[in-house]
């Protein structure tokens, strides 16, 4: 978020808090898109909010269905991977995690629910599974 504050004329402070609601990542979003290499640094950012908000501020963690469920289903985070990932796969990921229930949350559980390739190809593209 460092470099990004720097490109966009922002205090990493405020990208930050940006980064906390869908219109704000919106706002930033319209505003990296602008620059050179904004899309790099838009995705660098996003995949370490989806990061930051799926592996809650761990560098690694493991997780359950159930455990996921929680923390898409708390506050802003269902908005935020909504605008991140897309409308259609924050909910796929949040109905697959409820059906994961207490296993463990892989890609390979993911694919034996059932779950469309896009939303497997975005979570791999993003370091997620």
């Amino acid at each position: 978020m460092q470099a990004a504050s720097k490109k966009i004329d922002r205090t990493a402070d405020q990208v930050k808090n940006m980064t906390n609601s869908r219109s704000g990542l919106k706002e930033l979003k319209k505003e990296m898109m602008k620059l050179k290499d904004g899309e790099v640094l838009y995705d660098k950012m996003a995949r370490d909010k989806i990061k930051q908000i799926l592996y809650k501020g761990k560098v690694q963690h493991k997780i359950t269905g159930t455990e996921l469920y929680d923390t898409i289903n708390t506050g802003e985070n269902y908005s935020i991977l909504s605008e991140l990932l897309g409308e259609t796969e924050a909910k796929e990921l949040l109905i697959k995690s409820k059906e994961i229930g207490d296993k463990a949350f892989t890609g390979e559980m993911l694919k034996k629910a059932g779950t469309k390739i896009f939303l497997l190809k975005s979570l791999h593209t993003f370091g997620i599974i």
